[in-house]
C-alpha cells in the first residue's frame, strides 16, 4: 500500500505510530503536536481500532490516519471485538501493525509510542 507519505515529509524511512481507539483521538493529536514540534520531518501513522467509513469524515488533519478495516477483514475484526475490551485490543493489534509496517516499501524503521507520552527531542 502507497500512503503517499514522501509529498508531505521530508523524512519517509522513518516513522512514529500510534494506536487508538476513535475516543483516544484527541490524544493522539496531542502526541502529533509534540511531533510537529520536535520531529516535524517523520510521519506520523495512527492505527484507529474503528472502521474508516464510521470515523474518517471528523478526523482532523495532520496525522496519516489508518484504520483496523485496512489490515484485518471482517470476520477477524468481529472475532477480536467479541473476545477483547478495546485496550485489549490495542495490545493485541501491535504485532500487526508492526507487520504493516514493515511490510510498507521504503519504511526502515519506526517506533510506536502510547498517545500518553510526550516526545520532546528526536
Amino acid at each position: 500500500m502507497d500512503l503517499n507519505l514522501t509529498n508531505r515529509f521530508e523524512d519517509t524511512s522513518r516513522v512514529i505510530g500510534s494506536i487508538v481507539t476513535s475516543n483516544y483521538i484527541p490524544q493522539a493529536m496531542a502526541t502529533f503536536g509534540y511531533l510537529k514540534e520536535s520531529n516535524p520531518h517523520l510521519p506520523y501513522l495512527v492505527l484507529i481500532i474503528g472502521e474508516r467509513a464510521d470515523i474518517e469524515s471528523d478526523l482532523p488533519k495532520g496525522p496519516h490516519w489508518l484504520f483496523w478495516d485496512e489490515l484485518l477483514d471482517v470476520t477477524a475484526r468481529d472475532r477480536l471485538a467479541r473476545e477483547y475490551l478495546p485496550f485489549e485490543l490495542a495490545c493485541v493489534l501491535r504485532g500487526r501493525f508492526h507487520s504493516y509496517l514493515a511490510s510498507l516499501q521504503g519504511i526502515e524503521r519506526w517506533i510506536l509510542v502510547d498517545t500518553d507520552t510526550g516526545i520532546l527531542a528526536s
